[in-house]
């Protein structure tokens, strides 16, 4: 997982993110939300839907990988789903 960049997610009042998205000099990956439908709560649900996601993918993945057939279907039929899949699941 040496690849994994943290992505912070910021919305505020218009001044204030500009002021957030200046981290991104030091080289953090910043994700603004702001415009029409940004309101308060979104960062932190945006965050939880990931979070959800990945958990839930790599549940899913894992119990999937416990079946040898479908291993090996998958690695020839869907190859560089596989590398992301053995790069995403943690040991």
């Amino acid at each position: 997982m040496g690849s994994y960049i943290l992505c912070l997610f910021g919305i505020r009042s218009e001044e204030l993110l500009e002021e957030f998205a200046a981290l991104a000099q030091y080289g953090l990956k910043v994700s603004l939300l702001k415009g029409a439908g940004a309101g308060i709560g979104d960062a932190s649900s945006l965050k939880l839907c990931e979070s959800m996601m990945k958990k839930g993918s790599i549940g899913l993945f894992m119990t999937m990988m416990l079946t040898d057939a479908l291993l090996k279907e998958l690695s020839i039929s869907q190859s560089a789903l596989m590398v992301r899949l053995i790069h995403t699941v943690p040991e």
